[in-house]
């Protein structure tokens, strides 16, 4: 369902994720954590055995009465961009497909789920990354074991069970409210004081943790995440679509903290990668990294690299300066 403008209520239902893994029910919604947004009702339990955010995911695509004409994708960083927000500026319908440590083959999975859902509907891609996307870490357990995604997968790599590969596990939300058209309303984060202290606590924490896996991972490009990135381009550029890749902005502290302990080589590896791309695949690039290339506020963060919806909007706003039709021009289609 359609949903207006930044500041306005939102319509239709909210479903309510109680994310602990240990859970063994749904947290039954209480209408006063809706009090600001009167217009929102419960949706229907799930599972706890779904209770994944790629499940989660995957059934609001289900659920979806009309194809969104632009799809947000990418990992925790892009929970935060709005739908609504790029359809008040815009005049386009959109859905949050990002899930928390996505990888391109996370990408290329939702992309076929919607072209399944709609066959022949063109769809626009504001596609936020960052320079670990492709890291060696093995495609995540929830969408090996999601019998909705894992059907776009090869059978080989599900049996292989490929999915423990190293990668941070995914991150158990205690608390998360997601609208029908996948933007994230709140979460865990939203919990921590938001003042000065709290943040550079958490930026701190964030460095620490860059740097120390950085000290013994090297930046590299494993070759199955090149694969669906470029399968995903693939799928785009078919229907004459360039999607809008964005690098996402980084807390200033937390870029000065790890620029120089491996985050500028993988920064270079990634952008070189990319410029390869072109003459192959049609798409947009933003390297958007540094936040004064948006004009951002040092405290639009959640902690070194997690946007609050304000930042994410002035990326959203920075791509339609940069790229004014983005969203509604169809190319011809690329040959390979």
């Amino acid at each position: 369902m359609p949903r207006i403008g930044r500041g306005s209520a939102r319509s239709g239902r909210l479903l309510i994720v109680a994310g602990a893994v240990a859970i063994a029910a749904l947290t039954t919604v209480s209408l006063s954590l809706l009090a600001s947004k009167p217009a929102q009702t419960s949706g229907a339990a799930m599972p706890a055995s779904a209770l994944t955010d790629r499940a989660l995911k995957a059934d609001l695509i289900g659920r979806l009465a009309s194809p969104p004409k632009v799809v947000i994708l990418g990992g925790s960083r892009a929970l935060r961009f709005d739908p609504a927000y790029v359809q008040a500026r815009t005049g386009l319908s959109g859905f949050n497909a990002a899930v928390p440590h996505a990888r391109p083959i996370d990408e290329w999975a939702f992309m076929n789920l919607l072209r399944q859902r709609f066959p022949g509907a063109v769809f626009h891609a504001l596609w936020i990354i960052h320079v670990d996307e492709f890291d060696s870490w093995g495609p995540s357990p929830a969408l090996l074991t999601d019998p909705t995604l894992a059907r776009f997968l090869p059978p080989a790599l599900i049996a292989d069970g490929a999915g423990n590969d190293g990668a941070p596990a995914a991150r158990a939300f205690r608390f998360r409210q997601i609208a029908p058209d996948g933007a994230t309303i709140s979460d865990e984060f939203d919990r921590w004081p938001a003042t000065p202290a709290v943040l550079a606590a958490r930026v701190r924490r964030t460095s620490e943790t860059t740097v120390a896996h950085y000290a013994t991972h090297p930046p590299r490009l494993s070759a199955r995440a090149r694969r669906y990135f470029q399968q995903t381009l693939r799928l785009f550029n078919d229907q004459g679509v360039a999607p809008v890749i964005v690098m996402a902005p980084l807390q200033p502290r937390y870029l000065a903290a790890v620029a120089h302990r491996g985050w500028g080589a993988r920064h270079r590896m990634v952008l070189r990668y990319l410029r390869s791309l072109r003459g192959r695949y049609a798409f947009r690039l933003l390297d958007l990294s540094r936040l004064a290339s948006i004009g951002g506020s040092p405290s639009g963060f959640y902690d070194g690299i997690h946007l609050r919806a304000s930042t994410a909007n002035q990326v959203v706003d920075k791509v339609l300066r940069a790229y004014p039709t983005a969203f509604t021009v169809v190319l011809k289609a690329q040959t390979p």
